[in-house]
């Protein structure tokens, strides 16, 4: 099971039960799904999920409060989803709103939280095919929120700003095809951009300019034909748009600090 990331303060996939300072901080960058529930006045009961696109503001009623928070990597369901072309169409994952906030009714309520208890069960015992069960927990949350979606009981919390837009559809086309675009200016053409205006966009918002994030969902869809095709490396290299496999093994591993038979290896002794 891939629990590491590459932030040493957190896993890529983590399950909390308050969120706060610290690891708002810390998973600035991470999506989050947030359940809660609390009592009113008259001892009736409200209950809500918030989904939470990477670098967006938390709504400031969920700071200190209990519940359950799952909070996992960008890239997670990347690498473990046989099923890109389902849940990348959903605007919880690609971050087309600053955070869905959905009313949930008592039975929804209750399948959400045994989801939640699913996957904190799959975190901590790391068995075989744990990350792969996560995922299914995870795309049946997606699934069951998008049904609810064209209804009075979904709210978009906090108000777009051009720089969260601009994140957004880039995003969007990094994930359009199984094979991302490697030049900077395509995916700024794209958007009607010059290449200088979507980097600065990109820094200021996620600290990172395209090219970075280019270079980690070739990777993340890289690790994904590794594991779970029997593509060979030159055929990996083909479909991911490298001109050579030698070309594309150094660029793998310029970001990994391994080769992909080495990575690979790593992980069937895993």
């Amino acid at each position: 099971m891939s629990l590491k990331s590459d932030n040493p303060q957190l896993p890529v996939i983590a399950l909390h039960k308050q969120l706060n300072e610290g690891l708002i901080k810390n998973a600035w960058s991470y999506h989050k799904i947030f359940l809660s529930r609390s009592k009113l006045k008259n001892s009736r009961q409200k209950q809500f999920v918030y989904f939470i696109s990477p670098y967006c503001e938390i709504p400031p009623e969920l700071i200190k409060q209990m519940g359950w928070i799952l909070v996992f990597d960008q890239n997670y369901l990347q690498q473990h989803t046989e099923h890109k072309e389902v849940i990348f169409n959903f605007p919880f994952v690609m971050g087309d709103y600053s955070a869905v906030k959905i009313k949930l009714i008592q039975s929804n309520y209750l399948l959400f939280k045994s989801i939640f208890q699913f996957i904190q069960t799959e975190i901590k015992d790391v068995q075989k095919h744990a990350d792969k069960l996560i995922v299914s927990g995870i795309n049946i949350l997606f699934l069951k929120a998008s049904r609810m979606a064209p209804s009075r009981n979904i709210e978009f919390v906090n108000h777009h700003y051009t720089s969260l837009l601009i994140t957004s559809r880039f995003r969007s086309l990094l994930f359009q095809s199984g094979i991302p675009m490697q030049r900077v200016h395509e995916y700024a053409s794209a958007l009607n951009l010059t290449p200088n205006y979507l980097n600065l966009v990109l820094k200021s918002v996620t600290g990172k300019n395209a090219s970075e994030h280019i270079a980690e969902v070739i990777i993340v869809q890289t690790k994904y034909y590794l594991i779970h095709t029997k593509l060979s490396l030159k055929e990996v290299s083909d479909k991911m748009g490298f001109s050579s496999a030698t070309y594309f093994t150094r660029f793998f591993k310029k970001q990994t600090g391994f080769k992909p038979l080495e990575w690979f290896n790593l992980q069937i002794r895993k």
